[in-house]
């Protein structure tokens, strides 16, 4: 059984301080990495503009850590952030 491990995306500063520790952590481990956005209203969400600040925020990251992962990008609309880290964090990938 392979797990990931799970960390919350937004633009602060403290995500990015937990971005980079779960890179750096799933580097170590070798194991995936699931980076979750969680856009509680919806109307406003920007699809784009929430992919565009993942992409940008992980980048980043990554670029300080020097870490080569890739991590799979989970937005979510609508939902208490909490409820869909824990969720998340639940699952369990099988290989």
């Amino acid at each position: 059984m392979t797990q990931r491990i799970v960390v919350g995306v937004d633009d602060t500063e403290g995500a990015r301080a937990a971005i980079a520790w779960a890179l750096r952590e799933a580097d170590l481990r070798g194991e995936p990495l699931e980076a979750v956005h969680v856009w509680v209203e919806d109307a406003a969400y920007d699809e784009v503009a929430a992919e565009a600040m993942m992409t940008r925020v992980i980048a980043e990251a990554r670029a300080r850590t020097e870490s080569l992962l890739d991590p799979t990008l989970t937005a979510v609309v609508g939902e208490s952030p909490r409820h869909v880290l824990v969720e998340a964090s639940a699952r369990r990938t099988f290989s």
